[in-house]
């Protein structure tokens, strides 16, 4: 009797899967210097070979893992996209975004491991190259909310965003995303 080919491709998924879950938490707590493959093997309960079936090296299976995080936040953004209003939308995102993060902790922790992980960094900047501008996206928000810098005020809500979702992420003791969140729109969007 051969093999289901759909079969095999849905255990193919979830293998591959379950590799991205293991590397994606011993990224998020050593980086990608001092994550290694025997620990991604150990951390997925297989083999050292079956990692490399799956991924050439660590560094590929860190960017899969990165490219997925860019995908999970463009998903929470196009969702927030139905919103016309900037400032609504932006509220929508933030809100959104709080929401996939408590429930995905670990996705934002290599995040914020990105940022100070020097290999993590790169990888990260090659993803989301042609996301940067000169002026800061949120800047139309703060403009139609009546402020007098709406690029500064913008990336000031950004900043913000991120320590609340870093706190939360770092932790022991977090506080409640939502209601962090909530609370900034209202000093920020809602003047």
């Amino acid at each position: 009797m051969g093999r289901n080919p759909d079969t095999n491709a849905e255990q193919r998924a979830e293998t591959r899967q379950l590799l991205m879950r293991a590397g994606l938490e011993l990224f998020a707590d050593r980086g990608l210097e001092r994550t290694t493959v025997d620990a991604i093997a150990a951390n997925a309960g297989c083999s050292k070979g079956l990692v490399y079936h799956y991924f050439p090296n660590k560094r590929a299976l860190a960017e899969a893992v990165l490219a997925d995080w860019v995908e999970q936040v463009a998903a929470v953004a196009a969702g927030s996209d139905v919103v016309e209003a900037p400032d609504e939308r932006l509220a929508a995102f933030a809100t959104a975004m709080a929401a996939h993060i408590e429930a995905n902790p670990d996705s934002y922790r290599l995040n914020l491991r990105a940022l100070t992980d020097p290999e993590l960094r790169e990888l990260a900047g090659e993803l989301t190259a042609d996301r940067a501008g000169p002026d800061h996206p949120w800047a139309d928000a703060f403009a139609l909310a009546g402020s007098e810098s709406p690029d500064l005020d913008g990336r000031l809500f950004h900043a913000s965003l991120l320590g609340i979702f870093a706190h939360h992420a770092l932790s022991p003791h977090p506080t409640p995303l939502a209601d962090l969140v909530e609370r900034l729109i209202e000093l920020t969007l809602d003047r």
